[in-house]
């Protein structure tokens, strides 16, 4: 069901409306986060939609902004998005990857769900949030302290 979704809106991606601000495109992510036990962190990242729905998204983060002790950068992710455009500026996402803590040297699974809204093609606005699982062994969802939401700024290159 969830392919057939993904192939379906990809086909859509050919007879796209040319008003749309969503299409292929790359853009450089600035955002502040705020995690349950790591309290306010900021970050930066960029994204690649080869296709209108379909994405590519690498970032990093500072988790907290308290402590500048440790590395700089606390953690590196990489994710999938699925975005479905339902008007030519809002687009509700999903999106599901793997975050590598530097400080702890782990992987963590996570997925969430977020908006976006497009000013212009080249800017927009978004909000998200996410579940990090423990590990890949662990697919536990019983606590608060997983949960964190993101929000920031998009600039489209191109």
């Amino acid at each position: 069901m969830f392919i057939a979704a993904i192939i379906g809106s990809l086909a859509m991606t050919a007879n796209a409306s040319t008003n749309s601000l969503f299409s292929r495109e790359v853009r450089f992510d600035t955002f502040a986060s705020y995690t349950q036990g790591a309290d306010v962190g900021a970050g930066i990242g960029a994204t690649l939609f080869p296709f209108k729905t379909l994405g590519l998204t690498v970032y990093g983060t500072r988790n907290n902004l308290d402590n500048l002790d440790g590395t700089f950068v606390q953690s590196a992710a990489a994710a999938l998005i699925f975005r479905v455009p339902v008007t030519d500026v809002f687009a509700p996402y999903v999106t599901a990857g793997v975050s590598y803590g530097l400080d702890t040297r782990d992987f963590y699974p996570y997925a969430g769900v977020g908006v976006e809204y497009k000013i212009t093609k080249r800017f927009g606005i978004f909000a998200e949030g996410v579940y990090q699982f423990e590990s890949f062994q662990k697919w536990d969802v019983s606590g608060w302290e997983n949960i964190g939401v993101r929000g920031g700024i998009r600039f489209g290159l191109w």
